[in-house]
């Protein structure tokens, strides 16, 4: 019940804050607005307010803002949104996306300097990879990072903040009982190779996932996994990657009992018909906040980097590089939300991954309404571009056509994603 409570009101809020970015223009630009529905379908609630009928509808699949003049008529009046010029038309239909952006941002930002982010503390390092810069450097397993570049390393995320790109980097380290300095020179293509050392100790885990299905708790210790003795977190998460659906044994330490479980790690898809094993864990973080202007700054970046990975799933998934199956509806996003809300770990870190989550989805839908595909925000934008250029509206019954169409393809793929989501739960 809370997974389906939480899951409507982060799709509502990302519809109100969408059509939300419509109406405050629409008023800004003196269009008249008749009704602001959250949904389509039948009608749930209606109320009329100032003139203007407020509309909670049966699909909760999006929602629209009905002003006035925006169908085809002969004459249009002052207020009607079709007699407004192509810069306050253009205003209009793109606030709604635009504001899905700017809310990504809040979110991020409020993640950061508010509600404060899962990081991993810098004591000590993991793992070096061979051959890499930070190995070439003198870099080794066990060291700690005391300081880079005159900076002090608190967090491992300090660590990532504090190196410059295309310069030389001093790093203090610790080794035993040792101070020693290391330099090298860090270019935009070099990876570093270097990892930190976290606690094979289980500090969240899902409540439904193979771990916890198995016997696993939080606070166990993972000793080893079948044959292999497990030295950092990481060890787990890199060997069950490997063995979707495979049973693996898991050896723990809870107090003083060494105990054995059997875990089949679940087959998640992902490109090509490719598969890894998860079994629902993590491992210990602690909470960071950022001050303002660093929040604002990483916010900003967190947003842009989103915004490319969701351009490159986009063009992956028309490009034949990424299977269809991997698109997801309200049921997918349902199931994300129980995963974030189910971790068993602190109250900070499930809002923390609710807002992550939200944020995400903000930008999917400030991306896909951008698309020029009928009943999407991008079309609007291009017709009326295209309207601009040639100087006379488009025929009334083409547009109205390929509106419908749009409309009814829309509604196709939303049923065809909802029972791909469903298949996806049947074949668990």
């Amino acid at each position: 019940m809370l997974t389906l409570i939480l899951t409507l009101f982060i799709i509502s809020v990302l519809i109100i804050v969408h059509e939300g970015g419509h109406y405050l223009f629409a008023k800004l630009t003196g269009v008249v607005v008749e009704e602001f529905s959250i949904g389509f379908g039948p009608p749930l609630y209606q109320k009329k307010r100032n003139g203007e009928l407020i509309s909670i509808r049966a699909i909760p699949f999006g929602g629209f803002v009905r002003l006035k003049g925006q169908e085809f008529k002969e004459h249009y009046e002052k207020d009607d949104f079709n007699a407004k010029p192509y810069s306050s038309k253009l205003l209009v239909v793109l606030a709604g996306p635009l504001f899905n952006l700017f809310l990504a941002i809040f979110l991020y930002f409020i993640l950061y300097t508010v509600v404060g982010y899962p990081d991993t503390s810098i004591s000590k390092i993991g793992k070096v990879y061979e051959g890499q810069l930070a190995w070439k450097a003198g870099i080794r397993p066990g060291d700690s990072i005391l300081s880079v570049n005159n900076k002090p390393m608190k967090n491992w995320s300090d660590f990532w903040r504090a190196l410059k790109i295309n310069d030389t980097n001093t790093i203090i380290l610790l080794r035993g009982k040792d101070t020693l300095a290391v330099k090298f020179y860090l270019s935009e293509k070099d990876t570093l190779g270097i990892e930190p050392y976290i606690p094979p100790v289980v500090e969240a885990i899902e409540k439904d996932g193979p771990a916890y299905k198995a016997g696993i708790r939080r606070y166990d210790t993972i000793l080893q996994v079948d044959t292999v003795k497990v030295s950092m977190f990481q060890d787990v998460g890199e060997y069950v990657r490997k063995r979707p659906g495979d049973t693996v044994l898991f050896v723990v330490k809870r107090g003083n009992d060494t105990l054995i479980f059997k875990v089949v790690p679940l087959a998640v898809s992902i490109e090509k018909g490719d598969t890894f094993g998860k079994i629902g864990i993590a491992a210990y973080t602690k909470t960071v906040r950022m001050g303002v202007w660093e929040g604002i700054k990483s916010a900003l970046v967190k947003t842009y980097e989103v915004n490319v990975l969701t351009l490159e799933f986009i063009y992956n998934l028309f490009t034949g590089k990424t299977s269809f199956k991997n698109l997801g509806g309200i049921i997918t996003v349902g199931r994300l939300v129980h995963s974030s809300e189910s971790m068993g770990s602190g109250l900070l870190i499930k809002i923390a991954s609710l807002i992550n989550l939200s944020a995400a989805l903000s930008i999917n839908l400030f991306l896909l309404n951008l698309i020029p595909f009928p009943a999407l925000d991008g079309f609007h934008v291009f017709v009326f571009t295209i309207e601009a250029i040639i100087k006379k509206p488009l025929k009334k019954e083409v547009l109205e056509s390929i509106q419908f169409a749009g409309f009814v393809a829309l509604v196709v793929l939303m049923v065809l994603i909802t029972a791909m989501d469903i298949l996806k739960i049947w074949h668990r």
